[in-house]
């Protein structure tokens, strides 16, 4: 057993939703444990959708957290209660793969041209200071209907009644998540979903880990954000990539127009792309928005070409699409999902910046080109004299 677990919420958002089959049910066990030292902070979050052709989505999910890897502790809300064994993993360097990819590149232009640290809220509740007698807390209609070890992972799949109660069991068994969990987890109990309990195994390796790879039979990609709201420290970055037969869109988040002149070099190949798009966000009438930043045949693109994992894992057949956001915990409050749209154009995520605002990337003095404007200067000047 784990003796602490992901920062005030052990929750990952970034996973699916279809909520038309019924979960199953078996006994559970466990044992009551509360830590808050040295919690695991999750900071952004990065998932992708492969929509197959035979009604299901199968779903890769990075695990990103800093803290020690023995104090993981992760709960995803998934469509029902699937087999553990069909859980697998992808290698870890897939997501900076597509990053490669589809990621914003931005360009000097052709000579002559122009162109959180959120602590979280910790284990509130019971097993703390304050005397008393402890009275266990109510854990009925929780079950756990599988279990597995999968590659790093030890696998949990959680069926529950109750959002509160399913708080109780996730605190007794170390997934350390606060009270006010217990509303946004009544929400997925209501549409009939399950949970994927998710720990570091004790010899999981440090750095990258594996992605996290299943499969669920669904209408379309959906990342439930209510839960993450509960632990997201403010503007949360979110990175979700869709790829299908047919370009994808948001069905019901806006699509942020984003004006890429903003952008200004900052130093050598560096700019504010970041600090203008968080911006951008912010001024955003609800939050809620999603920039495409790429969106694009995989057969087209020479890097996929070169990309040994996600040319394994994704079909050259299908159009990738990639969605960036920031978002602040209070906007959290509308699952956004993704739809096709095969009239939607194609999105380049290369841009060309000119220097008209910040700072040029530093070019070295042309000494021989100034020296005969200063010959005509002084020429100038002495004519002056005269």
């Amino acid at each position: 057993m784990d003796y602490a677990a992901l920062r005030g919420l052990a929750v990952a958002s970034l996973v699916i939703a279809s909520v038309t089959l019924a979960p199953a049910r078996a006994e559970a066990c466990g044992g009551f444990f509360c830590d808050n030292v040295d919690p695991v902070v999750q900071t952004a979050e990065r998932i992708l959708f492969r929509v197959n052709g035979d009604g299901t989505i199968t779903t890769f999910v990075e695990v990103q957290y800093q803290g020690p890897p023995s104090n993981f502790g992760w709960v995803v809300p998934i469509a029902h209660a699937i087999d553990p064994a069909d859980i697998t993993v992808a290698p870890a360097g897939l997501f900076d793969e597509l990053e490669a990819i589809a990621a914003p590149v931005f360009h000097e232009p052709d000579e002559g041209g122009a162109a959180l640290a959120d602590e979280g809220s910790g284990c509130d509740g019971f097993g703390g200071e304050g005397g008393g007698d402890y009275l266990a807390p109510d854990t009925s209609g929780v079950h756990v209907v599988g279990a597995a070890v999968v590659g790093p992972y030890a696998i949990e799949i959680i069926t529950a009644e109750s959002g509160e109660n399913l708080t109780n069991w996730l605190q007794v068994n170390s997934y350390q998540i606060p009270f006010t969990a217990a509303a946004p987890m009544q929400r997925y109990v209501d549409m009939g979903m399950a949970f994927l309990g998710v720990k570091l195994t004790a010899d999981a390796p440090a750095g990258p880990i594996d992605a996290l790879v299943f499969d669920y039979a669904g209408p379309y990609p959906v990342i439930p954000l209510s839960l993450t709201a509960i632990a997201a420290s403010p503007d949360m970055e979110i990175i979700a990539y869709v790829s299908a037969p047919a370009r994808y869109v948001p069905g019901n988040y806006a699509e942020l127009e984003f004006d890429y002149d903003m952008v200004s070099w900052t130093g050598e190949g560096e700019t504010d792309f970041d600090d203008q798009l968080r911006a951008a966000f912010d001024d955003h009438e609800d939050g809620r928005a999603l920039l495409t930043e790429y969106a694009r045949p995989l057969a087209e693109d020479s890097v996929f070409a070169d990309s040994a994992i996600a040319r394994e894992l994704l079909p050259r057949t299908d159009t990738l699409v990639r969605f960036h956001s920031y978002m602040d915990p209070e906007d959290m409050v509308v699952d956004p999902y993704f739809v096709m749209d095969v009239s939607a154009p194609v999105v380049d995520n290369h841009h060309t910046l000119g220097y008209r605002r910040g700072r040029a990337p530093a070019a070295p003095l042309d000494v021989g080109g100034l020296l005969p404007l200063a010959l005509v200067v002084l020429c100038f000047r002495r004519g002056l004299e005269r």
